[in-house]
C-alpha cells in the first residue's frame, strides 16, 4: 500500500466497506490499525488472534494522537513493510478547508504530515476531494482512490 490514501465517493458507494477490506488485510498480517470507523473485530479475526486495533473518538484531535500512551503503528521505523494503518472516516467534518480557524487543526495536520515516521499508512475518507484542506490532499496523499455505484 501506500503511504497515504484518500479514498472519495458519494454516499453509499462502498468507501467504508472499501477501508475495511484493507484494514481486515493489515489485521491478518498482525499489524495494528487504528480507527474511527466502528469495527466488528470478531468477524474480521480469528477468535485467538492477538493482533491490536484501537478505537478512535469519532472526531479525532492532536491531544489523542499525540498522547504518550497513542501507540506507535510499527516500532521498528526502518521496515515500512510492517506499518500500522491509520483510517479516518468522514474527514470533511474536522480537515475541512474551511475550518481553518479550528485550534486543532495545525496540531492534527502536523501529526497526519509525521505519522509515517510514527509507523502508520493512512486512509482518510471522505465524500469528495474538495472537501478536504488542499495541503493534505495535494502534499500528504500520494493516491486518490474513487468508488462509484
Amino acid at each position: 500500500m501506500t503511504d497515504a490514501t484518500l479514498l472519495t465517493g458519494k454516499r453509499g458507494t462502498g468507501k467504508s466497506l472499501n477501508a475495511v477490506k484493507t484494514i481486515q488485510q493489515y489485521l491478518q498480517q498482525g499489524r495494528v490499525v487504528a480507527t474511527n470507523l466502528d469495527l466488528f473485530v470478531e468477524h474480521l479475526l480469528p477468535s485467538n488472534s492477538r493482533t491490536i486495533c484501537y478505537r478512535l473518538p469519532d472526531v479525532p484531535v492532536s491531544e489523542v494522537l499525540n498522547h504518550p500512551f497513542f501507540p506507535l503503528g510499527n516500532p521498528n521505523p526502518i521496515d515500512e513493510s510492517r506499518n500500522g494503518l491509520l483510517v479516518l472516516d468522514e474527514c470533511a467534518g474536522f480537515l475541512n478547508s474551511r475550518d481553518w480557524k479550528d485550534k486543532d487543526r495545525t496540531a492534527l495536520i502536523a501529526f497526519l504530515a509525521q505519522s509515517r515516521k510514527f509507523g502508520w499508512d493512512l486512509i482518510l475518507i471522505a465524500q469528495g476531494p474538495s472537501m478536504i484542506d488542499k495541503q493534505i490532499r495535494t502534499e500528504l496523499c500520494d493516491m486518490h482512490g474513487v468508488c462509484r455505484e
